[in-house]
């Protein structure tokens, strides 16, 4: 049995960075009302915070893994967004990295507009237990996750986040269960870790006060390890929140993989080049 590691430094300095680019170079928000408007959501042009405003209920309705149909609907993009989502991150990896990366082919957008979630993943008071970490979903230790609004978000309309120090004390926790053993870490973690915040109050508690939000402006994007806890909350804010979420790697670290990974989310693709990742580097594009 090989043991999972997860006090391995990490590949990103401080485990956690937030920067900004330049939103007249890469307009992320215009393409995404665009496509809007083709999708048939909307007819014309609208604040983009303000879009549960425009949309029918049925459109925002989320299913037992709290996706809505407009989500669904952004799985399929554009020639336009690819072309600025490839900019960007050509210019990510210029501007704040200095080695290469590969990265996730196609991000995920999603929208958030204000209401309440399924009610499949609770605890028994009735708070979501959506908080993980990536790394339990088959995701390699050595990943980047990257998190970019497309709106101001804030409050319980962002994303809350845990520092890397707490996310590896909880990841601890969580693997004694297992005998840290690394097959299941990958497979089965984030069933093991919902269960754990089921039953055990302390540890549910824990991650709640280690998730904090991270509020943001259109034009910033943070990058963090993915052993730092992470989750969606409930918006109960007054605006519509939409972001990306992708993936980088170092290109020496994914050379280096020395086992398979996997998604155990509703995908089951493979982190592999030509598969989630784009098959080019950074510096490739």
């Amino acid at each position: 049995m090989e043991k999972i590691d997860l006090n391995k430094p990490s590949v990103l300095e401080g485990g956690f960075r937030k920067v900004s680019y330049p939103t007249e170079l890469f307009d992320l928000r215009e393409e995404i009302t665009n496509l809007l408007i083709e999708k048939g959501f909307i007819d014309e042009p609208v604040p983009l915070e303000d879009l549960h405003k425009h949309l029918r209920p049925e459109d925002m309705a989320p299913d037992d893994q709290d996706l809505n149909p407009v989500t669904k609907q952004f799985y399929d993009t554009s020639e336009r967004f690819r072309e600025i989502y490839f900019g960007l991150i050509k210019h990510f990896g210029e501007q704040f990295f200095d080695y290469d990366v590969i990265f996730q082919e196609v991000p995920t957008i999603r929208f958030h507009p204000p209401g309440r979630f399924s009610e499949i993943r609770r605890s028994k008071t009735g708070l979501l237990l959506n908080y993980h970490t990536d790394s339990v979903l088959g995701h390699p230790l050595q990943e980047i996750n990257c998190w970019l609004p497309v709106t101001k978000c804030y409050g319980n309309s962002t994303l809350q986040v845990g520092s890397l120090e707490r996310g590896i004390d909880a990841l601890s926790q969580l693997s004694e269960e297992f005998d840290f053993d690394e097959e299941v870490f990958h497979t089965k973690g984030r069933e093991y870790m919902v269960n754990k915040m089921q039953t055990d109050d302390d540890y549910l508690r824990f991650i709640v006060d280690t998730c904090q939000p991270v509020d943001m402006e259109y034009g910033e994007v943070i990058f963090f390890d993915p052993r730092c806890m992470h989750g969606t909350a409930e918006n109960d804010e007054n605006d519509t929140r939409i972001s990306l979420d992708f993936r980088l790697v170092p290109l020496e670290a994914y050379n280096n993989f020395t086992r398979a990974y996997k998604s155990q989310g509703r995908s089951g693709r493979t982190f592999t080049r030509g598969d989630v990742y784009f098959a080019n580097s950074a510096r490739e594009l």
